[in-house]
């Protein structure tokens, strides 16, 4: 699915297993949330799952 934009928080600490959610808008204008994990202590990430919220 090509991205338009992605909106994630910015106070989530960078911490090995921390998990947070970010909102994710298609290039067709579809809504989605991505379920993100952080997997090392330099921030690298892991995407858990991605639902359409339409």
């Amino acid at each position: 699915m090509p991205v338009s934009s992605v909106t994630c928080p910015s106070d989530v600490p960078v911490s090995v297993g921390t998990r947070f959610t970010c909102h994710v808008v298609a290039a067709s204008g579809d809504d989605a949330v991505a379920e993100l994990e952080i997997t090392t202590d330099n921030g690298d990430l892991r995407m858990l799952s991605l639902k359409s919220v339409n």
